[in-house]
C-alpha cells in the first residue's frame, strides 16, 4: 500500500525559504518513518513514482525523466501500526473581527474583506499572501523577494 499526499494549490501561502515549495507526504510500510526527505520534488515526481510502484511504463518523456521519490523509502518494510495525534485546533474557531486587531493585521484583515472571494484565484493574491504570512509568522517581514504574484494582479 502506498498512499501519496500533496498540497495542489498553496494559495500563495509562503513559506520561509520559498514560494515555490509544498508540504507532501507518503505513507507506506516503506516509508522512512520519522524523516524530513528535502529533495527537489515536483507533481511529476510523484507520477513517476506511482508509476514505479505499480509496474507501468512512462507515459510521456516528462514522468520518464521525472524524479523518483526514492529518497522517501526504505527497502524493509515497518509494520508498526500508526498512531495518530489528536487534532489540537479547533475546527469551528472563527477569525476575530476586523475591530478587535491592531496595526498591520487589521490594515490585512480589512484589505481580505474587500477581495473577490467569488471564484477561485480571484481575490488579490499580494494581498493573500501577506494576510497568510502575517497570521503565521507575526512581526517577520514579508519575502517579496520570493514572491512572485500571478501577472493580472
Amino acid at each position: 500500500m502506498l498512499i501519496l499526499v500533496i498540497e495542489d494549490d498553496s494559495q500563495l501561502g509562503l513559506d520561509h525559504v520559498d514560494g515555490h515549495r509544498t508540504t507532501a507526504f507518503c505513507i507506506s510500510p516503506y516509508t522512512r518513518r520519522g524523516a524530513v526527505v528535502s529533495e527537489p520534488y515536483n507533481h511529476t515526481s510523484f507520477i513517476r513514482t506511482m508509476g514505479l510502484v505499480l509496474g507501468f511504463p512512462a507515459m510521456n518523456r516528462f514522468d520518464r525523466t521525472a524524479t523518483p521519490m526514492t529518497a522517501c523509502f526504505t527497502t524493509q518494510a515497518d509494520l508498526r501500526s500508526y498512531t495518530h495525534r489528536p487534532n489540537r485546533i479547533p475546527l469551528d474557531e472563527m477569525n476575530p473581527p476586523a475591530s478587535a486587531l491592531r496595526g498591520e493585521a487589521r490594515r490585512l484583515a480589512e484589505a481580505s474583506d474587500k477581495l473577490d472571494w467569488s471564484d477561485v484565484d480571484r481575490a488579490h493574491a499580494a494581498t493573500v499572501a501577506q494576510a497568510v504570512w502575517s497570521v503565521q509568522r507575526p512581526g517577520v517581514p514579508f519575502p517579496w523577494h520570493s514572491f512572485r504574484a500571478n501577472k493580472d494582479d
